[in-house]
């Protein structure tokens, strides 16, 4: 699930589906307070794992001692990968059959950890993002970020 996230990173750091609005035209390379850097319009994609235990409990995310603490053994391991603002779903894939209960907490967990994750990325882009615009002059020090997706007033 790293690899998932990691290369959704690395095209973002490399400007792919980024979108930044420009003051004056559209080929003017300098940014006004009035037109701030936008971020992505659409979701980012996100990936997390669950692992299932025999005894139903959901561990989101797992290692290799935190699936040994229980006592119990992992019945699957489940990853998921989604757009999280959307809630559209891109890969769910498990190793091993069971019951449709420990599925459907399974997927809520692993869309709440990737919810999260995604916060978590949005924030890190938005400061890497900033700091890359003002260290090459194109932001003025009082610009601010926005995230277009954002329904905060």
């Amino acid at each position: 699930m790293a690899c998932i996230n990691a290369a959704m990173l690395a095209l973002l750091d490399a400007g792919v589906a980024m979108c930044v609005r420009a003051a004056g035209s559209r080929s003017s390379p300098r940014y006004s307070q009035a037109h701030p850097i936008v971020l992505p319009r659409h979701d980012l994609l996100c990936a997390c794992a669950c692992a299932v235990l025999d005894d139903g409990l959901v561990l989101v995310d797992p290692n290799r001692s935190e699936l040994s603490m229980g006592g119990g053994t992992a019945v699957a391991h489940m990853p998921v990968a989604l757009l999280p603002r959307s809630g559209r779903i891109s890969l769910v894939t498990t190793d091993r059959t069971m019951p449709i209960e420990h599925f459907e907490r399974a997927l809520a967990s692993a869309t709440a950890g990737a919810k999260a994750l995604d916060t978590a990325l949005r924030e890190q882009l938005r400061a890497h993002t900033d700091a890359l615009a003002r260290a090459r002059a194109f932001v003025p020090e009082r610009a601010e970020m926005v995230d277009v997706n954002d329904t905060k007033p």
